[in-house]
């Protein structure tokens, strides 16, 4: 990454981290100075273009203690009555900073809170802004904790983010709770099979591995995606391995390749394929488990292009 990209970045997260305090109520602490200082130092060699982008990112984190702070020059630039379409139009057109700009209007006639935070968060993950989008994401899932998609969202976010103890977190919570919807318990399980495959993963993950596995299985009997469908059972494989329980590892694979003759063109061919890099790589124990492994992995790869498993 540039130098010049990384600083703002930093400063970005600072000013995220600045906005937090404030809505717990120590924007004053000396904690908060503290932080106010050391933003001193990036702020001076940033650009004027920056700052400003900065500035309005500021007025948006309002929101999360409470403010909307629309700007001025936007909203005397662009009728009220055109915003909706204009919105709409640049959402869908992956228009990200225009969807930005737009939002700093009055949007509240059409618009709740949780679904301008929802948009914000969408627009800061494309622009490549993760920690804006996760702060935007968790302010969605605060203004509607009912709502599932914010919830894997979020949580996925926090991955995405490099977060990964806090993922895990909310990944244990989801699973500890009985009445967790299907998907939230199948993305907590998708984030406890990429731990599995870390060198040195959490010390209590074999305990709600065994859980996860059980609760995936709950989950999978009422969900009709396909893709969803393999995705959960790949979680479970790799879960399954990671408690040395080949019999379910391979029975997780076997069930995604009864269940698709086309895994390859999945909306979440990525996300599948980087589960099944463990497996891939050899690390099932049997030859029935090695091969199962060998087929699943070149739905997604040409023959050519595997390593000998």
């Amino acid at each position: 990454m540039h130098a010049d990209r990384t600083r703002y970045l930093d400063y970005q997260r600072m000013l995220i981290e600045l906005h937090a305090m404030i809505a717990a109520g120590t924007g004053d602490s000396d904690e908060a100075m503290d932080l106010r200082a050391l933003m001193d130092g990036p702020e001076a060699r940033l650009t004027e273009s920056e700052m400003s982008q900065l500035d309005a990112l500021s007025g948006d984190l309002s929101m999360i203690h409470g403010r909307e702070i629309p700007d001025p020059e936007v909203v005397a630039r662009v009728r009220a009555s055109n915003v909706p379409l204009f919105l709409a139009g640049a959402f869908r057109d992956s228009e990200w900073q225009r969807v930005l700009e737009l939002l700093r209007t009055d949007v509240s006639s059409f618009l709740k809170p949780d679904q301008i935070a929802y948009m914000r968060s969408r627009a800061h993950e494309s622009l490549e802004e993760l920690a804006a989008a996760t702060a935007f994401m968790d302010e969605a899932l605060r203004r509607n904790p009912h709502s599932t998609r914010y919830g894997a969202l979020a949580m996925e976010l926090l991955w995405k983010n490099g977060r990964h103890d806090e993922a895990y977190l909310r990944a244990k919570t989801f699973l500890a709770k009985p009445l967790t919807p299907a998907a939230l318990v199948l993305t907590a399980g998708g984030i406890l099979s990429r731990l599995a495959q870390e060198a040195h993963p959490p010390k209590d993950l074999s305990i709600f591995a065994q859980t996860a596995l059980e609760r995936i299985e709950q989950a999978l009997a009422g969900e009709v995606s396909p893709a969803i469908r393999a995705a959960g059972r790949v979680s479970a494989g790799l879960l399954a391995q990671f408690l040395n329980d080949d019999a379910k590892a391979v029975a997780a694979v076997q069930a995604v390749l009864n269940e698709t003759d086309d895994i390859g063109h999945f909306p979440v061919r990525g996300m599948l394929y980087r589960n099944l890099e463990l497996m891939r790589a050899g690390q099932s124990k049997t030859p029935e488990a090695r091969e199962l492994s060998r087929k699943l992995a070149e739905a997604f790869v040409p023959s050519h292009d595997l390593q000998p498993v």
